[in-house]
């Protein structure tokens, strides 16, 4: 997996446990601290397109990537 690749599932993985957590109804500190990751994600994903000048990032990709491979296999 390349390094964009790695920087996009972080950044999908940080939302879907943002999101498990607010749907649950886990408290307000956990919530914050799994935003604060996603928020993280998501700037290290822009720092690196950035500095590489690739195109942008689209939601889901590196999880259809991840399908797409085990489908292969």
């Amino acid at each position: 997996m390349s390094e964009r690749e790695q920087l996009e599932a972080a950044v999908e993985r940080a939302a879907a446990h943002s999101l498990q957590l607010i749907e649950t109804g886990a408290g307000w500190t956990p919530i914050r601290k799994a935003q604060d990751d996603w928020s993280a994600a998501v700037g290290d994903l822009a720092r690196y397109l950035l500095t590489t000048g690739e195109p942008g990032w689209i939601p889901g990709a590196a999880t259809r990537r991840e399908m797409s491979l085990d489908m292969a296999s």
